[in-house]
């Protein structure tokens, strides 16, 4: 009886250590819309603005800014999709990177003295760690370390990348 289990749950692609996650937090899905729409947007910007503002972002800034934006957008939209996708699902992984973006997200603010762009970042990670948000994305299983080492980095390439942006920006 229990191998039967165990193999209806192996072919439906269920994973045994998840819970069921029909209660999901309204501040989770707005939060996952929001990422969509911004990857909307990126794409919109990678396939349109740079078109419209290439020489114009060259002159200005003397450096290929253009190119390091195409690189960056082109990783950024997929990992966006994957992370609104765990959002919703309520993934413990998807809420681990989401504060670590948002560290990103104030430490580039902090790069450009912009001290609004403090405040929605500072907010979301208030927001994800809250008990029923954090009992939302708990399972029994964790994040693998393997998985957590893999988004470490993703984090601190995200860091560079926008640091040497502020940078530019800050000392054109």
């Amino acid at each position: 009886m229990e191998i039967s289990k165990n193999l209806d749950n192996h072919f439906n692609n269920e994973d045994p250590f998840d819970k069921p996650k029909n209660n999901r937090p309204l501040g989770i899905t707005i939060l996952a819309i929001l990422e969509i729409i911004g990857t909307f947007i990126l794409i919109i910007y990678f396939l349109v603005i740079p078109f419209l503002f290439e020489k114009l972002l060259i002159d200005f800034y003397g450096l290929p800014l253009l190119d390091l934006i195409y690189i960056y957008s082109m990783i950024m939209i997929p990992i966006s999709l994957i992370l609104a996708f765990g959002l919703l699902k309520g993934r413990e992984w998807a809420r681990f990177t989401s504060v670590l973006f948002q560290i990103s997200s104030i430490m580039t603010s902090l790069l450009r003295w912009n001290i609004l762009g403090l405040i929605i970042p500072i907010y979301i990670i208030i927001y994800l760690n809250k008990p029923h948000v954090k009992i939302f994305f708990k399972t029994e299983r964790g994040i693998s370390n393997n998985l957590k080492l893999v988004i470490i980095l993703l984090f601190i390439i995200l860091l560079i990348f926008n640091g040497l942006v502020a940078f530019l920006t800050i000392f054109k």
